[in-house]
């Protein structure tokens, strides 16, 4: 299965302690170079150790960003969907809502934090409820009520 991600899952996940639901789900995933620059720099330490064990231990692997990337949104999702419409990617995984419109235009199949979050749930990796949505809240995460309703 190939997986493609953007930063802001990543860093979200990170904060909220949860970083590794993407290998437990997917295995592995692709990030453009350009998301893992983002990452770290928004990473506090313990998500960045975090980040960086993903990393190393291999089941985050990064790739190099496309070269003449289309315009549209920030860097990191446009080298995110470059790279998973060339390698026709089983999934994105990506919140910004142009750059999952720009995603859904092009065919590819997407979720964000709280899909991640609601497959865990789903594959009972974790435990849903109110104390997962006060944790997203709690690290800054925007979703309407209805998004974070999928949680409970």
């Amino acid at each position: 299965m190939i997986v493609v991600c953007d930063a802001s899952v990543i860093i979200v996940l990170a904060k909220i302690g949860y970083l590794t639901l993407l290998r437990d789900l997917f295995g592995s995933v692709l990030i453009p170079q350009s998301v893992y620059a983002e990452s770290i720099a928004r990473d506090s330490a313990v998500e960045s150790a975090a980040f960086a064990l993903a990393v190393d231990d291999g089941w985050i692997r990064i790739v190099p960003d496309p070269e003449g990337l289309p315009a549209g949104s920030g860097r990191g999702e446009r080298a995110a969907l470059a790279i998973a419409s060339g390698l026709h990617a089983d999934l994105i995984v990506i919140d910004d809502l142009a750059a999952r419109k720009q995603a859904i235009a092009a065919g590819l199949p997407i979720t964000g934090t709280v899909g991640v979050l609601r497959r865990a749930i789903d594959a009972k990796l974790i435990a849903g409820g109110d104390h997962l949505v006060s944790m997203l809240v709690g690290v800054g995460f925007r979703a309407t009520d209805e998004l974070l309703n999928q949680l409970g």
